[in-house]
Order: structure tokens, then C-alpha cells, then sequence
């Protein structure tokens, strides 16, 4: 055997050990039926205060008792659980306090006191008694439901047997270093408010459809808006006055997670990646080992780590792609743990590793006994440059030896110019750093080409003595893997502020000019820097909006609006030699023998992980032969590989008819796999194959991420469309499926098909839309000339389930045409909707359409009209910072300083977003009151 295929056959071991186990399928003989799933909707869970709270309960249809796992979420209850429940579990996904279905009020992570702890230990406490439930519970989830894991965990609920809380730091720190808001997540902040709003009957954008057409266009605004602490009081509803109290006094933590684990008795399954900004340095971990009130919580606790970004196990992250290796499935591997804590299975889960890291450039996985990994050794590089380290084709190197003498390289760090974050508003994801190459504001330090390979894995350390002409300022270090084609990955970064050099609890300015020694621990990583590539240190002080900006001043730059560029030196060689210190692990020497030995103790399980991939390539490529002879030796048909695609997606995909009806004969789920294999057939436009597996027990009403019915619009042939119609796909009332993708593609044809198969013209999809809404929201006037053109009933009485007529579509849109032909026809133009209780001239203002609104005033619209709040179009309009509105409407007669029921003129809503234009405007023309 090759070291190569030893060395993939390990890998591919380590998949099937997390796989292995997890899914209770169906005999191949057919004896056994899967299991259905059903949903109990908006079930009342009652908490201790008696606040109700609302849960999704998905249970298998039939047999039991089955463990209950938890899922607590301030992002919405509704997802697809149809894998856990047909692996023998009832799933209980509740909102938390105060978001969407749930009573109560809503506290964000800023809140020091919250009813979380109790709300979750209420919930396992009644998730055990539920019908059908064993009596014991697991929870999960990623980033915010995982914070919300530790807190209840650290109550010790009886009924709680394993946790599965996937990246969250301890600290609020590890998430908003420094001290302040971190840009990138105005989006999720945003997001979340839209509820919120909605929950207090608070005047704003109270939609996610209306967030997401509006907040993009502001995205910029908020992202540049000094001080935080001067936020509007609706922007993130109630919970920015506990934003804005913490920002006042950021030294304080009101998480402190981690001493929670003292308490915590049941274990807990982390898996994080080395680009999560959430990973937190693995200090749930670290602490939960040592210090976990129980031996189970202490020893069983698992830790795996991947080259992944916040909540997300693909391959590819930014613009790196990391190879089928680091596929995670989280799925299963979370199905399996739960299968040994919650239902005794001897799986295997007690014998895995404590950590198992993924070592990028080998791209390969590892096993480890310990994190940090105790083997690891320092290996310190120091800079050095002939004074114009700026840019990579500078001077600045890294060298081994600490150079003699005293040298220094300079930049300016202009906080309005600051160095852009490659992955922008999203979060941070590994990036090809070569589009900053020409920035002055970063010095490059490079080895030269390495003529061996060097692993790091752990957290580097750079030791930066520098020196600012500022009171205070911000260091960035980036480690960089160079290619020898020169791609630049970065592999670990690290921050400090200077006034924090001492702890976030020990602010200090800096005296400008002083030479000062930084100790800034970059996040963990391993990585390994092959031959021929160059190890690069990166040093600047801004990445935004990743984080905030510095302003340079010796202000609270929370409540201080000030900029001031900072001339920054760096120190090389003699007493102030700056150098980066690497966790260096040291390579064993592995032969052929070793490595047998370690596919010898994998067993069947390694042997059977690499058969089924050369099962997947054999079904690609329609080889049959070696279809049978991997089966005959008792390959796993259903096994998922790194794309979640069994052999069979495979077949379909590569339109190989043969080995599609061999998978299939063989036992084949005609269901499984994350595009299961009717979605692909639809995808090719391949009716025979759709028939094919269709008759042999594909789901034309599959739920979950792609529901054929939905898909077809959008590639398949309109004979696939019918033959899905009449398989039973539009059933129950879920035509919605086809016509909302025939809408948006532009697809008469099947629009007509859904017709002629009864559909109703004005019926609503699950969001409430209305085909002529939905045509009229994307602004395609050819399908809405269409749809009129079939009876699309135009008036008043066609609403969607929010109240919207074609009308207020036509002024959201800006679609002069539609609203002179719903006028035309005797349409009334001051129609409500039932939301806001808006009129069209109301969302003309919100979204600045002028045209729309002159056409709207022509036909009499009432320019005084309130809304539920008693906001007239001129209040929208100021709140948007819609200007040419604002001329309009005061020309047609509008009271400039007319209130809301809340008292308040247009220009009191427009100073606190800092309007500016509407602002001008409104004194202009006399407005009164603000500041």
C-alpha cells in the first residue's frame, strides 16, 4: 500500500468514525418503514414567572420513547429537523424570551441580568416530560443558542445528559475586542431589530422583507457612525439603551461563561474553525477540563477544530478552498454523540480523541490528546528591514538571528482611511491578502522561500515594540502563508489597543513618542507552511469594519465622534527587536509500518470510508462493474461524502441511467443527501431519471432545503413541472412552490401549467405574497401585465396576508404604470394595508419613489393620512432621509411641523439618524424643534 493512500485512508477513517452510527435507516430489505416526521406548531412552554414561551415540537410518527434534544434560538424556530427526528429523536425548537412567538422581553448578550439561565432550565425540565420522551435531554446549537447551553447548563438541570454548544467565546471581549462594537455584525444587529421593533410596537422597519431592501442602502451610514453611544434610541429597539449603557463601561463582562463550568456536569461537544471570530479561544474547553463539577463533563467533553469561518463546515470559505478533507458533518457527527450520551449506544464516541484539529496547508486531519497541544515549541522569527518594510515588495524580512543594530519602519494610520477587511460586512473568512499589496499603512516582514516544511499550531505570539505620536492607538499583526505563486493566505491575526496593552480592565493612554513593548496573542490556528512557501508577518493598525477604528484621541472613543491620523514607528534589532514567536510542533518521522499500523486499529471502518468514496467515483462515472464488486464487499450505498452526496446523487448528476438503477436495486435512499437525487435529475431537466426515482420512492413534497416543486422553475422543462404536479408535489395548497420561482425566472409556461391544474391566481405563498405581489415587488412589469392579463384581481380586495394591495406593491417598487392602472380601474388610493396601516404614499416615502408618489397625490391620495402610530408620509420620508419627498410633499400642502402621536415633528426623526439632507430641507422650510 502507498503512503498516499494510507495517509487518505486515515483521513477518510476519521469521517466514518463521525459518521458511523448516526442514522438509523431502513432495512435494505424493505422491512422496515423510515420514519415520518410530525410537527406540533407554536407549543406554550410555560417558565417560572409565567411568561409562555412558544416551541416547534418535530416527532417521529410512530414507536418510542425517544430523548429529547433542545434547541433555544433568538433567530427563529422554524427549520427542517426531519434528520434527527428519523434518527430516533424529538426535537423541541423554541424562541427564546421576547423573539417572534414567545412572550416576554427580549435581553441581548449586553444585558447583564437575563431569565435565560432559568428559561433554559425550564425548558429541558419540560422537554422531558413530554409525550413520547425517555425523560432525557441534550441540547444544541451554534453561536448565540450556544451561549444560551451554558448558561442553563451551569443551573444543572436533572433531566440534561449531554450538550452539543458549537462556537461561542466565554467572554464578551473575545467577541467585541476592543471594548466597542465590531462593524461587520451591523448586519445581525440590524437583523435582529426587526423583531424586536416589532415585538414593542416600536415605529420603524418592522419586516425582514422591508430590512432587506433597506438596510443595504444604509449599510454604509451605520458603519461610519460616531459615537456609538449616540445610536438612535430605535435602532436596536429596547436593548439599545443596554447596548449603549455597556458601551459606557465596556470594561465590564456580562458573560463570563466559563465559570459556569465549575458547575456544569454533563459534557459538551464544541466543534469551532480557526477563522471563527467566536471561537474564543477554546476557553470553554480549556475550562471545562479542568475544572467541570463531574469525571463525565471533565474527560467526555470533545473539542474539534476546521479552516472554518462562524457557523459554517464547507470546504470553502472567502476565496480559499481547502479541499474535500475539510468537509465537516455536523449533523451526524451531533446525531452520534447524542446516540452514546442519550441512548447508551457503544459507538465509539468514548474513545475519540479529546481534540482533533485540522492542519491546513497539509489539509489534513489530527487527533490530539490536549489543547493547547503540549508538544509544541517556540520558535521565534524577528523583522528586520533597511527601513521601507511598507508593502510586500518592500524590505521588511523575518530572519532567525535578532538583528544588531536598531532600525525603524513608519506609517501613517489615517482612522478615515482605514485598511479595508477583505470579507467586508460578513464575517471574517480566510482571504487572498494580495488586494491590499499597494496599501503604505502595512509593513510586510517575509522569510525567504522555505527549503523544509514548518508546522504551527496553537497561538503565536508577537512581541511589537512600537511607538505612536497618538494618546492611543491600535495594533493589528496578520500571520500569512505565501504560495510560491505568490497567493497570500492569511493564518492567524491578533489586536491590541494600546490603552488596553495591560487588560481590558486597566485602560491606560500611552505617552506619544514612547517606545513601547505590546504582547499581542493571536488567535489560535495550525497550519502548516509547505516548501517553497514564505512565512509573513503583517503589521497596521486598523481592519475595518472587522473592527472598529481607532480614532487616535485620548476621548471615551465610545462617546467621542473625533479622528486623528497617528504617525506609527515600528522597532527592529538590539534592545527593541520586534519578533513573532511561533508554536512550532515538530514533525515525527511516520513510516510505511506506522502508518499500517494506524489503518490496522481503524479497522473495517477506515477500509469501508475509502470504498465508498471509490464507490462515489465509480457512480460518476458510470462504471458498473465496480459498482457491484465495492457493494458485493459491503460498502455503505447511503454514505454521504464531503459534499453530503451519496453515490446515487452522484449517478444522477452525471446523468449515469445505468448505475442510477444499479444504486437503486442495490437499496439506495432515493431521498438522502443535501440536493437529494430528484433535485439533481430536476436540476439536468431529466424527466426520465425524475420518473425513474419518483416510482421507486422519491418525495416530490421532500422538506427541507430544496423542495423539488420550488427548484423546477428554475431549470427544469415544463413536462417535469406537470409530472411533478401530478405526483402529488402541489398538494395542499403548496403550488406557491412552482409559482414563485416561475415568477421570478419569468416562466409563463409553468405559470400557465399551475393554471391549468387549478391553482388560484390570487392565492398567497407562505410569506403572504400574492403572484401580482411577488411581480410587482421584483418589478417585473411583463409578469405583471401577464398575470393581469389572466384575471390577476387588481383591487383592493387582492391582498396578501400582510394586507398589501397591488398598489402599495407599485409604490414599494417605484412602478408608475401599475399605479395608474390599479387607480384606473377604481382602485382606492388611500387603501390601508395591515401592517402599519399604511397607505401607498406611505411606502413611497419610505422607499424615496417620487414618481410613484406624484402619480399617487394626483389621484388624491391624502398627503395628512397617520399610519398606526400617527406618522404621516413626511415623518417616513425624514426617517429614510427621503429629500425630494419631503420638497413634494410640503408643495402639495403638508405641515412641516405636524406630530406623531408620539409628539414628534419630522425633524425630531430625522435628527437622531443624522439625516442630514432631510434635515436641510425640513429648516428650510421652517421646521421647529431638535437640536
Amino acid at each position: 500500500m502507498s503512503v498516499k493512500l494510507s495517509e487518505c485512508l486515515i483521513h477518510l477513517c476519521l469521517l466514518v468514525c463521525l459518521a458511523s452510527g448516526c442514522l438509523p435507516t431502513a432495512r435494505k430489505d424493505g422491512a422496515e418503514e423510515e420514519l415520518d416526521v410530525v410537527i406540533e406548531r407554536n407549543v406554550p412552554v410555560p417558565m417560572r414567572d409565567g411568561t409562555i414561551l412558544r416551541a416547534d415540537v418535530h416527532r417521529p410518527d410512530r414507536g418510542g420513547p425517544y430523548p429529547v434534544l433542545v434547541q433555544r434560538t433568538p433567530y427563529g424556530k422554524g427549520r427542517d429537523f426531519s434528520r434527527f427526528v428519523k434518527a430516533g429523536y424529538i426535537v423541541v425548537s423554541q424562541d427564546a424570551r421576547g423573539r417572534y412567538d414567545s412572550e416576554g422581553q427580549f435581553d441581548s448578550f449586553w444585558t447583564f441580568r437575563t431569565h435565560e439561565a432559568e428559561d433554559g432550565y425550564d425548558t429541558v425540565e419540560w422537554a422531558a416530560q413530554l409525550r413520547g420522551s425517555t425523560g432525557k435531554v441534550g441540547t444544541f446549537g451554534t453561536s448565540w443558542p450556544a451561549n444560551l447551553q451554558w448558561r442553563l447548563a451551569s443551573l444543572d438541570p436533572p433531566s440534561l445528559g449531554a450538550m452539543a454548544a458549537f462556537s461561542v467565546p466565554a467572554r464578551i471581549w473575545d467577541g467585541e475586542k476592543p471594548c466597542t462594537i465590531r462593524p461587520h455584525s451591523l448586519p445581525w444587529m440590524s437583523g435582529l431589530a426587526v423583531d424586536i421593533r416589532r415585538h414593542e410596537n416600536i415605529p420603524g422597519v418592522n419586516t425582514e422583507w422591508e430590512h432587506a431592501r433597506l438596510f443595504p442602502k444604509e449599510l454604509q451610514k451605520w458603519a461610519h457612525w460616531l459615537p456609538w453611544v449616540d445610536l438612535p434610541p430605535d435602532f436596536f429597539g429596547h436593548e439599545t439603551e443596554s447596548l449603549t449603557s455597556w458601551l459606557k463601561n465596556p470594561h465590564a463582562d456580562p458573560w463570563r461563561l466559563d465559570e459556569g463550568c465549575k458547575d456544569t456536569t454533563v459534557p459538551n461537544l464544541d466543534i469551532t474553525g480557526w477563522y471563527d471570530h467566536a471561537n474564543g479561544d477554546m476557553l470553554l474547553f480549556r475550562t471545562m477540563v479542568n475544572e467541570a463539577k463531574t469525571e463525565a463533563a471533565r474527560k467526555g467533553s470533545r473539542l474539534i477544530i476546521g479552516p472554518w469561518s462562524h457557523n459554517n463546515t464547507r470546504r470553502s470559505h472567502g476565496n480559499i478552498d481547502f479541499g474535500p478533507n475539510a468537509f465537516l458533518d455536523r449533523d451526524a457527527i451531533k446525531i452520534r454523540w447524542f446516540d452514546y450520551w442519550l441512548k447508551g449506544k457503544h459507538n465509539g464516541v468514548d474513545k475519540d480523541a479529546p481534540v482533533r484539529i485540522f492542519v491546513m496547508g497539509d489539509n489534513k486531519w489530527r487527533d490530539e490528546p490536549h489543547w493547547p497541544l503540549q508538544r509544541a515549541r517556540d520558535k521565534t522569527l524577528f523583522i528586520d528591514s533597511a527601513g521601507n518594510a511598507n508593502t510586500p515588495s518592500g524590505s521588511g524580512r523575518l530572519v532567525i538571528e535578532r538583528p544588531r543594530s536598531a532600525k525603524t519602519d513608519t506609517y501613517i494610520y489615517d482612522p478615515a482611511d482605514p485598511v479595508p477587511s477583505l470579507s467586508g460586512f460578513h464575517v471574517p473568512v480566510p482571504m487572498d491578502q494580495r488586494s491590499l499589496a499597494d496599501r503604505k499603512d502595512i509593513l510586510v516582514y517575509q522569510t525567504e522561500a522555505l527549503a523544509e516544511g514548518m508546522e504551527v499550531t496553537g497561538n503565536p505570539i508577537v512581541e511589537l515594540y512600537a511607538c505612536s505620536l497618538a494618546p492611543d492607538t491600535d495594533w493589528f499583526v496578520r500571520l500569512i502563508d505565501v504560495a510560491p505563486d505568490g497567493l497570500a493566505r492569511d493564518v492567524s491575526s491578533g489586536m491590541v489597543r494600546a490603552r488596553y496593552r495591560n487588560g481590558f480592565d486597566k485602560p491606560e493612554l500611552i505617552k506619544p513618542g514612547e517606545v513601547i513593548r505590546y504582547t499581542i496573542r493571536m488567535d489560535p490556528t495550525s497550519n502548516a507552511f509547505l516548501p517553497g512557501h514564505r512565512i509573513r508577518l503583517d503589521i497596521t493598525s486598523s481592519d475595518f469594519p472587522n473592527f472598529d477604528r481607532n480614532h487616535n484621541t485620548a476621548a471615551d472613543q465610545n462617546a467621542d465622534a473625533a479622528l486623528v491620523t497617528a504617525h506609527q514607528t515600528i522597532y527592529h534589532g538590539a534592545e527593541h527587536a520586534t519578533r513573532i514567536i511561533l508554536p512550532w510542533v515538530p514533525s515525527p518521522e511516520e513510516t510505511e509500518e506506522s502508518l499500517a499500523e494506524r489503518l490496522a486499529g481503524a479497522g473495517d471502518v477506515s477500509r469501508q470510508q475509502g470504498s465508498a468514496f471509490l464507490l462515489h467515483l465509480a457512480a460518476t462515472e458510470g462504471d458498473n462493474e465496480q459498482i457491484k464488486r465495492l457493494l458485493s464487499e459491503g460498502v455503505d450505498v447511503d454514505l454521504l461524502d464531503e459534499e453530503e452526496s451519496t453515490p446515487l446523487c452522484h449517478a444522477v448528476k452525471a446523468g449515469k441511467a445505468e448505475a442510477v438503477r444499479l444504486l437503486v436495486d442495490a437499496g439506495a435512499d432515493v431521498n438522502a443527501g443535501w440536493s437529494p437525487p430528484l433535485c439533481l435529475a430536476i436540476d439536468a431537466n431529466d424527466i426520465t431519471t425524475a420518473g425513474y426515482l419518483i416510482t421507486h420512492g422519491a418525495r416530490v413534497d421532500l422538506p427541507g432545503r430544496y423542495p423539488p416543486l420550488e427548484q423546477a422553475p428554475y431549470s427544469a422543462g415544463v413536462e417535469l413541472v406537470e409530472l411533478l404536479l401530478d405526483k402529488g408535489a402541489g398538494n395542499n395548497n403548496k403550488m406557491w412552490r412552482a409559482w414563485e420561482g416561475a415568477i421570478e425566472e419569468g416562466r409563463k409556461d409553468i405559470f400557465e401549467l399551475l393554471l391549468r391544474k387549478g391553482m388560484d391566481i390570487n392565492s398567497v405563498d407562505e410569506d403572504g405574497l400574492t403572484p401580482l405581489g411577488l411581480a410587482l415587488t421584483l418589478g417585473n412589469g411583463d409578469m405583471v401585465e401577464f398575470l393581469m392579463a389572466k384575471g390577476a384581481v387588481f383591487g383592493q380586495a387582492n391582498r396578501d396576508t400582510r394586507g398589501l394591495t397591488a398598489l402599495h406593491y407599485a409604490a414599494v417598487a417605484g412602478n408608475q404604470e401599475i399605479a395608474r392602472q390599479y387607480l384606473a380601474r377604481g382602485g382606492n388610493v388611500n387603501v390601508r394595508d395591515g401592517v402599519y396601516e399604511f397607505t401607498a404614499l406611505h411606502y413611497a416615502a419610505r422607499f424615496g419613489n417620487k414618481d410613484v408618489a406624484e402619480v399617487l397625490i394626483a389621484h388624491g391620495a391624502d398627503i395628512n393620512a397617520k399610519d398606526k402610530w400617527g406618522y404621516q408620509p413626511l415623518h417616513w420620508a425624514a426617517y429614510h432621509d427621503r429629500p425630494e419627498i419631503i420638497e413634494l410633499l410640503i408643495a402639495r400642502g403638508a405641515d412641516v411641523n405636524v406630530t406623531t402621536s408620539l409628539g414628534q415633528t419630522a425633524l425630531e426623526v430625522a435628527l437622531p439618524r443624522r439625516n442630514t439632507a432631510a434635515i436641510e430641507v425640513l429648516r428650510k422650510h421652517g421646521a421647529g424643534g431638535g437640536r
